[in-house]
């Protein structure tokens, strides 16, 4: 393997193990044992990073999408986001508020995944009226 592969593996792997699995499935008291309760502050700026790393990933998506090349590359990191962002939403939002984020969220996860099961339909481009040309 190359170093930029060992370099991904083994970042993948840390923030699998050491972030995302105790972050979704750790007893937050657990967490704060650990780490120490953190300020609502730094989870917000956390939060910012992560959420801005995938609209980067988006907008190359996008670019290379407009040049003709494939970007469907993209498709698992955007069902993972968005479906996982649904599943948060619908299981731990306390108030009703949260509905509308939630289906949103969902029609991405929709579009994602029809996008993955037929990506020659879902990639065509639409015309002035709606139809595929």
């Amino acid at each position: 393997m190359s170093p930029f592969a060992w370099t991904l593996a083994i970042k993948a792997i840390v923030t699998l193990l050491c972030v995302a699995l105790p972050a979704l499935f750790a007893d937050p008291s657990w967490l704060n044992g650990i780490v120490g309760e953190p300020s609502a502050a730094v989870l917000y700026r956390l939060y910012g990073v992560a959420i801005l790393a995938l609209i980067v990933g988006y907008g190359v998506a996008f670019r290379a999408h407009q040049k003709g090349q494939a970007a469907l590359w993209i498709l698992p990191i955007g069902i993972v986001s968005n479906s996982g962002a649904t599943l948060a939403l619908i299981l731990f939002a306390k108030d009703i508020t949260w509905v509308l984020a939630a289906l949103f969220f969902g029609a991405v996860t929709l579009s994602f995944v029809l996008t993955a099961l037929w990506p020659a339909a879902m990639t065509r481009t639409l015309s002035a009226k709606g139809a595929p040309q």
